[in-house]
């Protein structure tokens, strides 16, 4: 053992010399080389400390930067730039002191921006101007303060370079590098910054990428490119360490706050991080929310008071709070006694309402708080057990808590003590609609992914959508910069979100700012519009057509039992209480031959029929002197609108009724001993008219159109129970349980055949794309098979859930599973799907546009969506 250590101990010794060696090397490189930061201009907006230029290129070989690149053009530009210095640095490693690069992005002049790129050389390798002319071509030598630029050519680019003691800098704007000239021979720079230097230390050094961030400058340099009102005095310098991830860019660090207030951020120095709950009151579809933290609202306003002194802004403030309380008794120095530990805004990516801007604030208790601002508020009306109220005041929020949160909102409605204001009643509407649905961001699947990525609590929370909003900031830029930036929406729509958090620590606020790449977002298909009916549906919406509008009508019934008729845009045009539910199919009839429509329908013992305005047609309802757990059949024979309305009573006889609910003679049927399983069914083949009696078993029938027996088949076989499915050719499907496929011709011909994809719990459907073409769709638990006529497989898909349901949607193939909705088109799932639901929807072109609409329930809601054909 003795031996053993003695041998070790030198070997120890030596590693430890080795380290020391290695580390006073690299301390004397970093005393004798100049700190780039020393001549960056301190009007920089964003430097970027790239620690390891010679390695810089896996940073771009991340999945997340691939998909970046794909969604937004110019970004190629970094991407090159980055491979130009690694190949220069990697090419004249003698000539590079450290492996290390500053970019800084400045303010230049009034409209234009720039960037200056830094690093460490060593000087005495070479003349400056062979260093320059690793840039490129020289062109012309300046003379800037008794020292040299050199004007050379890079490709397509001008390029200025300069030099001060061991750096060379250069930029595309000549002001910038003489800006940086000018920076080295002041005593003062970025490094005497006090602010600077408090967050300077909190970097750490052996991270990939350190970003300095002054918000103010960005902020201003906002005001060149964009339309939009920019936020003056929001924060300075912020220090972060980056990491890039496969699917997520990841940034931490700290910020610098002051107890004397000069900045937005400073508001928040002593406020406890509070957690975040507004997630759970806005909707799904928001694009962007702004949220602070705080646990003195009191102190909070005192700030902010002193902020709008420094800014030149509090008389205009005091003159509005005053003008406030003389003409309706509201303080906001009391209100802000009511305000509990958040406020904010957000916006809307939906379509369906015509304001998508709102702000917030969470009330300590919203009784006590409605009443302090009573002498604002205008009761509207209710609207589904919340208030809509209209408030004199149009901007409570930004008032309070900063103009980041202007708004002009007028109306606004309780939920859950928070205090939501928006900028018209329809607005209003939508967040409590979707609040009642359970459509709220922390319920949206692509938020919950990302949601491990933000602290449960915030002093400060910037949310973004990229996918949702860049196209909207796009068109927000300036006229001459719009075709500048090439997006590629469809790349970009998996970037689900960005957002920036910060929280107090004493006199710095940690912050995180990350960006999330979903490679499972699913984009939504068109949402329309969707509504909450009184209580949660209990049945598939049906369609109904309307001969006034050439649309078609939804038919729903609620749980209880209330009958909705609805327009295409989500209106109802009348409602009717039933005394039961109503059991099955929904259909159109023209009772009196003139083209105007009713719908049809029937309960456990009465068949309905209303018309478009939600009266009875004469006779109906018709009371049966019978009970069925069955639906109706409609046929139309022949198309002459002599219809034969179907019911099968529980005792197993078919019932046969016209139009006025009177019973048809001479129907003759022959009661099935075995007990039917479906509603009836009418095909023809070649002329002849079948009616498909359904039973359990081989003892299924086809009827002549007098209920008597046409067809009849062996009756020893036994089904599976699931439905009978009919070829083009009146062959009739089904599966038996011993996994074989049964089939009957009209000739009463059957037969079984062994189908390898088939067993005993198999569903199968028959899928025509075209009068030619026919297809086979198998589901076994969660595989569906598509073959062809021979049963041949042509596609195969593996799904998570099991497979409820097949059927056709013209000619695409469409399933679903206990709470999801799927569409195929060539064995693909179509883009937008799957779609959540309840289980219950319908789908049809319902206002004759050529656009697929899917009537769908969700969380006990209706939705439609439209998808194109």
């Amino acid at each position: 053992m003795t031996r053993n250590l003695f041998k070790i101990i030198p070997a120890i010794i030596l590693i430890v010399i080795i380290l020391f060696i290695s580390y006073n090397t690299y301390k004397n490189t970093i005393e004798n080389s100049t700190n780039p930061l020393s001549i960056i201009p301190r009007d920089a907006a964003l430097i970027i400390q790239v620690n390891k230029i010679s390695n810089s290129s896996y940073l771009l070989e991340k999945d997340i930067w691939k998909k970046a690149v794909n969604s937004i053009k110019e970004l190629n530009i970094i991407e090159e730039n980055l491979f130009f210095l690694k190949e220069l640095f990697n090419q004249s490693q003698h000539i590079f002191k450290r492996d290390v690069l500053f970019s800084s992005i400045h303010k230049v002049g009034i409209d234009k921006s720039n960037v200056l790129t830094t690093i460490n050389i060593n000087p005495s390798e070479n003349s400056k101007k062979e260093i320059a002319l690793l840039f490129g071509d020289h062109i012309s030598t300046i003379k800037y303060d008794n020292k040299n630029i050199y004007h050379i050519k890079n490709k397509n680019k001008s390029l200025y370079v300069g030099f001060e003691n061991d750096l060379v800098f250069y930029s595309e704007s000549k002001i910038l590098v003489e800006n940086a000239i000018k920076e080295a021979s002041t005593e003062e720079n970025i490094l005497t910054d006090s602010d600077f230097k408090s967050i300077y230390k909190t970097i750490n050094r052996s991270a990939a990428i350190n970003l300095f961030i002054n918000y103010n400058a960005i902020l201003e340099l906002q005001q060149i490119y964009s339309k939009s009102e920019s936020i003056n005095n929001f924060g300075k310098w912020f220090a972060l360490d980056l990491k890039i991830k496969n699917n997520a860019i990841i940034a931490n660090g700290f910020g610098k706050i002051k107890s004397a207030t000069e900045n937005y951020t400073d508001l928040l120095i002593n406020q406890s991080p509070t957690e975040l709950s507004i997630t759970n009151i806005i909707p799904q579809s928001t694009s962007k929310f702004i949220a602070i933290g705080f646990d003195k609202s009191k102190m909070f306003l005192s700030k902010r008071k002193k902020l709008l002194q420094k800014q030149n802004k509090f008389w205009s403030w005091d003159k509005q709070k005053q003008h406030i309380i003389n003409s309706t008794g509201v303080d906001y120095d009391q209100l802000i006694n009511q305000v509990d530990n958040e406020a904010g805004s957000f916006s809307t990516s939906s379509s369906q309402i015509s304001g998508t801007n709102f702000t917030f604030f969470k009330s300590k208790n919203s009784i006590t708080t409605s009443a302090v601002m009573q002498g604002i508020i205008v009761h509207k009306r209710n609207y589904k057990t919340f208030p809509i109220n209209y408030s004199k005041d149009n901007n409570v929020t930004s008032n309070l808590f900063g103009e980041m949160f202007k708004s002009n909102s007028n109306y606004f409605t309780i939920i859950n003590d928070y205090f939501v204001f928006g900028d018209n009643e329809s607005s209003i509407e939508y967040i409590i609609d979707n609040y009642k649905a359970n459509n709220t961001l922390d319920n949206s699947d692509y938020f919950k992914r990302y949601k491990m990525y933000l602290s449960k609590k915030g002093n400060f929370t910037f949310y973004l959508n990229p996918g949702k909003t860049l196209k909207r900031i796009e068109s927000q830029l300036k006229p001459e910069y719009q075709n500048e930036i090439s997006i590629n929406n469809d790349s970009l729509l998996k970037f689900t979100s960005f957002s920036i958090q910060m929280s107090n620590k004493k006199d710095l606020l940690l912050t995180n700012i990350n960006l999330y790449y979903d490679a499972d977002f699913q984009e939504d298909i068109q949402e329309e519009w969707f509504i909450q009916l009184d209580t949660t549906i209990r049945i598939e919406p049906q369609f109904v057509k309307n001969h006034f509008t050439k649309e078609k009508m939804i038919i729903v019934q609620t749980k209880s039992n209330m009958v909705y008729a609805l327009n295409a845009e989500g209106e109802t045009i009348w409602k009717k209480l039933m005394s039961s539910e109503i059991i099955g199919k929904i259909n159109s009839i023209d009772v009196y031959k003139n083209n105007k429509y009713q719908c049809l329908f029937n309960t456990n013992n009465e068949i309905h029929i209303i018309d478009r305005n939600g009266e009875y047609v004469d006779g109906f309802p018709l009371k049966l002197n019978f009970n069925t757990s069955l639906s109706h059949s409609l046929f139309d024979y022949n198309n002459k609108k002599e219809y034969r309305i179907m019911i099968i009573s529980d005792d197993n006889i078919i019932h046969n009724f016209d139009k006025k609910g009177k019973k048809i003679k001479g129907w003759r049927n022959e009661k099935n001993t075995d007990k039917i399983s479906a509603p009836l069914r009418h095909f023809k083949i070649n002329e002849r008219d079948y009616i498909l009696e359904e039973t359990n078993s081989s003892s299924s029938r086809l009827l002549a159109l007098n209920g008597s027996n046409r067809v009849t088949y062996d009756k020893s076989t036994k089904f599976n129970g699931r439905k009978i499915n009919i070829s083009k050719d009146g062959m009739l499907h089904a599966i038996t349980l011993d996994g074989k496929l049964w089939k009957g011709n009209t000739n009463g011909n059957s037969s079984e055949v062994t189908v390898a994809e088939l067993d005993s719990n198999s569903i199968l459907h028959i899928h025509s794309k075209s009068q030619e073409e026919q297809y086979f769709a198998i589901a076994n638990q969660n595989i569906l098979t598509i073959t062809n006529s021979d049963f041949e497989e042509l596609h195969s898909l593996r799904f998570k859930e099991t497979i409820t349901k097949i059927f056709s949607i013209g000619d695409k193939l469409a399933f679903s599973t206990k709470n999801k909705l799927f569409i195929l088109e060539e064995g693909e799932v179509i883009d937008g799907f799957p779609i959540k639901t309840d289980g219950l929807f319908n789908i049809d072109d319902i206002n004759n546009n050529k656009k697929i609409n899917i009537i769908n329930t969700k969380n006990g809601s209706l939705y439609n969506y439209e998808l194109l054909n």
